[in-house]
């Protein structure tokens, strides 16, 4: 085998190697944005690009709060949150969801 054949054949295992890393993830999303509405079956989040979606909520949903400033253990409205999703775009379910507060310590500044 010259040279050339084995850089094509190693490109080739490594585009392999990587697309089967990529597929691994399954069809989790990501989604990010600010809670507009929260109920126990549902919740709605508007994307920093004014996308508004509702992501479906189950029993086996996680809540992971971040920043000192969260207290309790569910999103309020206007809390900024990620959330990893399963399923189609038509019909997201949340697995995990990552919040902090919108509210903090009040900004002061210059006048």
């Amino acid at each position: 085998m010259n040279v050339r054949a084995w850089a094509l054949m190693i490109v080739s295992v490594a585009i392999l190697v990587l697309n089967g890393t990529a597929g691994a993830h399954g069809t989790g999303q990501h989604i990010m944005g600010t809670v507009t509405a929260i109920s126990d079956a549902q919740i709605d989040v508007k994307t920093p690009k004014g996308r508004q979606l509702s992501v479906r909520l189950t029993d086996k949903t996680t809540f992971q709060p971040r920043g000192k400033e969260t207290s309790g253990t569910r999103p309020q409205v206007g809390d900024r949150v990620v959330i990893e999703a399963s399923g189609t775009a038509e019909e997201l379910t949340a697995t995990e969801i990552m919040f902090s507060s919108a509210s903090g310590p009040p900004k002061t500044g210059r006048r």
